[in-house]
């Protein structure tokens, strides 16, 4: 097969938080589903198919940048879904990305109501949502039962299945938490593969469901975008001595943990203490650069080298990410991110200092 050939899209479905469909979780801009009928999408349609067929051609596509710029540093969800998929069979998805809804505890300042329920309390409150805003809870439910059956359909096509669990926060959806207890009801734990993409915030009800022993494998990726205080800023509504406990206990009872950190001009200044905490665990970190919204994206900022050490970057591989600040820079972006963090200071409160210094 030639290279960068990705087998993603043949042998994983990925689901919206509103029930649609997408090619793939780290593209951008990204190819979205009209409609809610699975066949429909995995079968027919045209951009799915055209998506598919770039991926043979030996040329890195255009929209996959998260993938290309991860690998610079070694890996990425386009390698590690091809070390454990090394034959492509598109008749039926082996592997589920599944956002279930927007419901979420945290306000983490990358995030979007489209993903979290407290940003669009936040939003709604301060008269920040659009008109035509619709929560998307109650469509993903409405297509649920039907895209349950079609998961299960999965089961008939192959050994082992894995399902990735998104949210929002999925250890705090009751759709989550429901749907593992069915899997074990099911008999399906044990041909699963289970992945949980969680803020580390903890539900104890997920976790009583994660004995390595039922599962085929049991594998939790935790987001940490700083450490301490300045971790409590950026993923807003969240306790660090949560997270911090949270993580000691997926690293005892899953096969495997990582840390995930999403790069942007918020957090470049606390990649080498992440580093360092993620090092202390014996844990692996993976980095992942944010390129949406703009305003927040490195390569777009506007606003000026920032003041490092360089050499702290380089002792753990992330350099690469300080040569990206501003290489295809965007004009305002830095004033429009300052804008943005200040419309909600009166509900998350006022810009740290440390953070004021890169803003102004």
């Amino acid at each position: 097969m030639n290279q960068p050939f990705c087998t993603v899209p043949f042998v994983r479905a990925f689901v919206l938080p509103d029930g649609r469909y997408r090619e793939c979780c780290a593209t951008e801009p990204q190819i979205e589903s009209t409609h809610r009928n699975f066949d429909l999408w995995w079968n027919q349609d045209q951009r799915l198919q055209q998506f598919r067929n770039a991926m043979q051609t030996g040329i890195w596509h255009s929209a996959c940048d998260h993938c290309r710029l991860q690998e610079v540093n070694g890996t990425s969800f386009r390698t590690a879904v091809n070390q454990a998929n090394p034959t492509v069979n598109a008749r039926h998805p082996r592997e589920w990305s599944i956002m279930f809804g927007n419901t979420c505890n945290l306000s983490c300042w990358t995030c979007s109501e489209k993903f979290s329920s407290t940003i669009e309390s936040h939003k709604r409150t301060l008269k920040l949502l659009d008109a035509d805003w619709i929560n998307p809870n109650q469509m993903f439910e409405e297509a649920w039962p039907a895209l349950r059956q079609q998961i299960k359909r999965s089961y008939d096509h192959h050994d082992e299945v894995t399902i990735n669990v998104l949210g929002g926060e999925p250890t705090y959806n009751t759709t989550v938490v429901e749907f593992i207890e069915w899997l074990l009801v099911q008999g399906l734990a044990s041909r699963t593969r289970l992945e949980i993409t969680t803020n580390g915030t903890k539900n104890h009800r997920v976790m009583n469901h994660l004995n390595s022993q039922q599962w085929r494998y049991i594998y939790v990726a935790v987001s940490v975008d700083a450490v301490g205080d300045r971790a409590e800023w950026i993923r807003y509504g969240s306790r660090w001595s949560d997270v911090d406990t949270s993580i000691d206990y997926y690293a005892k009872n899953a096969n495997y943990v990582e840390l995930h950190t999403t790069v942007s001009v918020l957090n470049l200044q606390d990649l080498p203490e992440v580093a360092r905490y993620a090092q202390n665990k014996n844990l692996k970190l993976v980095t992942i650069p944010l390129l949406q919204p703009s305003y927040m994206s490195l390569m777009s900022w506007d606003g000026g080298k920032f003041d490092i050490d360089h050499l702290d970057y380089k002792k753990y591989n992330l350099d690469h990410y300080i040569d990206l600040v501003g290489s295809k820079p965007v004009m305002g972006a830095a004033q429009r991110l300052k804008e943005y963090l200040e419309l909600f200071q009166p509900i998350r409160g006022p810009i740290p200092i440390d953070q004021k210094v890169k803003l102004v």
